[in-house]
């Protein structure tokens, strides 16, 4: 005859209760932990970016890159610094988030801050028009400017189409106008020279042409 199974007592459930909840408990204090020690390290990192007075933007012009530049541009305001250096190197990206970043640059300059834009690398498409936000624009000396009309991934109808299309033809006379104003040219110069291809300067010529004013 098999042995009958004995159910467990009620101290053997009582421990094996107080165990569950001992490691719960011991999982709960070092998921704590971490998060803190990612906060301190967080802190810590943004102190040292304050320190320097200095942002980073290396990468494409989207809605989550420039919130990163903006939280750390508020960052800034709020600890009070005075200059800030804004180092690009971007290939480019969305028209409208890059003007939402330009925009804040040129709020905060109103506000008596003194901000340098310097590119290392490239600033093409939307990030040529960033480095011109700065009080003081210096790009690299083996850098380059590239700049462009903007494009648009659009599908639809006709009407649908040539809505964009206009939308296009007034960003592109926008972002000229933007472009052309501390330069050598007119916006017309501008947006002809970057009609229907990718006008490509470098530092040297840039700063021939005003788009700099000093080359590093």
């Amino acid at each position: 005859m098999a042995p009958r199974a004995r159910a467990p007592d009620a101290q053997s459930l009582y421990l094996e209760a107080s165990t569950a909840s001992e490691k719960a408990n011991a999982s709960k204090l070092r998921a704590e932990e971490k998060n803190l020690r990612l906060e301190g390290k967080a802190l810590e990192r943004r102190e040292k970016v304050i320190a320097t007075r200095t942002v980073v933007f290396g990468s494409e012009v989207d809605e989550f890159n420039v919130d990163v530049v903006l939280e750390q541009l508020r960052d800034f305001r709020a600890a009070g610094v005075g200059d800030i250096t804004l180092v690009l190197n971007s290939p480019g990206g969305d028209v409208f988030d890059g003007l939402l970043l330009f925009d804040t640059v040129q709020a905060l300059r109103a506000d008596g801050v003194h901000v340098t834009t310097v590119v290392r690398g490239l600033a093409a498409s939307m990030g040529s028009v960033l480095s011109q936000a700065g009080d003081l624009r210096v790009i690299s000396r083996n850098s380059w400017l590239m700049i462009h009309e903007p494009s648009s991934l659009t599908w639809g109808k006709a009407g649908d189409l040539k809505r964009e299309a206009d939308l296009m033809v007034k960003l592109h006379k926008q972002l000229s106008a933007v472009l052309a104003e501390r330069s050598n040219l007119t916006a017309a110069e501008v947006a002809r020279k970057s009609t229907d291809k990718d006008w490509w300067l470098p530092a040297t010529e840039a700063k021939g042409l005003g788009f700099f004013d000093e080359v590093a």
